[in-house]
């Protein structure tokens, strides 16, 4: 699919993004702090996730889903989807302006892992 041109946009579409962001984060906040799988013990992303790729859909223009992807990746240790997800943030038609700073320390995090080994 083709992304429309900047000045096709609608504000309902502007909003929907802006509603699955919002969503996703709020979603990336509850596991941050305590939610688990009952049953796996393991933190449940997905809801987030979700939210951030069903954004992407929706205005594959729009840098911040990657950039909110790649904070769900730094938080559980993909330090490869993580710089993936902050370049592809960045190099958008409308890049998302922290990407370019949440990369700088994913590869700062990523080099001193490195450095222990």
């Amino acid at each position: 699919r083709r992304a429309e041109p900047a000045s096709e946009r609608t504000s309902t579409v502007q909003s929907v993004l802006c509603s699955l962001i919002y969503a996703g984060d709020i979603a990336r906040y509850a596991v941050q702090y305590g939610a688990e799988d009952a049953a796996t013990g393991r933190k449940p992303w997905e809801r987030a996730r979700t939210c951030y790729e069903m954004a992407i859909k929706v205005a594959p223009w729009a840098g911040n889903p990657h950039n909110q992807l790649g904070v769900v990746a730094f938080q559980q240790g993909d330090e490869f989807e993580t710089v993936y997800r902050y370049v592809r943030s960045i190099f958008a038609e409308e890049p998302f302006g922290s990407s370019v700073d949440n990369l700088a320390a994913a590869l700062v995090k990523a080099r001193g892992a490195g450095d222990a080994d």
